[in-house]
């Protein structure tokens, strides 16, 4: 009787212990293994922020493997007058925060972003905005999407 329940009960913890080893995400550096990413919460690439106060979004990543963002929000502009020397560099969106800045399958990006403030240098881009790049992989090349994050 006891031989009956011991190997019954080795096969399942030998099962039950094999796919210990295996990753939760498909490991796209794989040349042979194809991964995606997508995101979820914007229109045609475009996170819109139609409100000059400061607040908050968020927007969905749907992935089967890992992802990292880089957020790029400044710009760089020419002297507004020859009084001026070199380039000024400043924020296009005040005070914004991404987070987190990594993860893996699926997640939630919550965008932070602070009250607009006028500056003249900022003007002529109006409408523009900062862009994440999220980063991944599949099939063994690095890919990216971008969503740009726009203030009207």
């Amino acid at each position: 009787m006891r031989k009956q329940l011991i190997l019954p009960i080795i096969a399942l913890l030998l099962l039950s212990c094999s796919n210990d080893n295996k990753p939760d995400y498909l490991d796209g550096r794989n040349p042979h293994t194809r991964t995606s990413l997508e995101i979820k919460g914007v229109e045609n690439g475009v996170l819109r922020l139609n409100d000059f106060r400061a607040g908050a979004t968020s927007i969905d990543v749907v992935s089967n493997t890992r992802w990292r963002i880089e957020v790029r929000n400044y710009r760089s502009a020419p002297p507004l007058n020859a009084s001026m020397e070199g380039k000024i560099i400043y924020d296009i969106i005040d005070g914004l925060t991404v987070s987190p800045l990594s993860g893996t399958n699926n997640g939630m990006i919550r965008i932070g972003y602070g009250e607009y403030v006028f500056r003249e240098e900022r003007y002529y881009l109006f409408g523009r905005g900062a862009v994440l790049l999220i980063f991944y992989y599949s099939l063994g090349f690095e890919q990216y999407e971008i969503v740009e994050i726009r203030r009207y």
